[in-house]
């Protein structure tokens, strides 16, 4: 999965010191129904879900497993939102190549842990981050339905 650093920032609601349930303490990524993916965090009082379109994985130049693999259909996982503010801060600041400023996160989590990288195509950088155990709250049943209520919904458009 191709994650921009920004996406990460929310990683910081999460991080929230008064916070004594594990399976929030992180961000939780997932690839939707729709092979889109996403990004969740929440303290317990304020949620963040973001979707963003991602660049073609092969088109990333790290050799082996975490880039080029296809996306994992139901793929989930909670990273902690501590390793979530070191993986945003991993990528380059600057790029000729836009794909360069992502990070990539492995959909292949093995023994509870999942690899992310990033390169600036010399040097690739890796970090092994452990998974939070336990089930991500299933934020989408507190949502309202679409056309029940007004939602206010920000979109954010930057361009690299």
């Amino acid at each position: 999965m191709l994650i921009p650093p920004r996406v990460l920032t929310i990683a910081s609601v999460a991080d929230d010191p008064k916070n004594n349930r594990v399976c929030v303490a992180g961000v939780h990524l997932e690839r939707r129904k729709d092979g889109s993916p996403a990004a969740t965090a929440t303290n317990g009082k304020l949620l963040i879900t973001t979707t963003w379109r991602e660049d073609p994985p092969e088109e990333f130049p790290i050799a082996g497993g975490a880039v080029g693999q296809a996306p994992v259909p139901g793929f989930a996982a909670t990273l902690p939102a501590t390793a979530c503010a070191k993986a945003a801060k991993m990528p380059p600041r600057h790029s000729f190549k836009p794909i360069l400023l992502n990070v990539v996160v492995s959909e292949a989590p093995v023994d509870g842990v999942v690899d992310v990288y990033a390169t600036d195509r010399e040097n690739t950088r890796r970090m092994v981050a452990r998974l939070l155990e336990g089930q991500y709250p299933n934020y989408r049943n507190a949502l309202p339905a679409p056309g029940d209520e007004p939602v206010a919904t920000v979109r954010l458009d930057v361009a690299l």
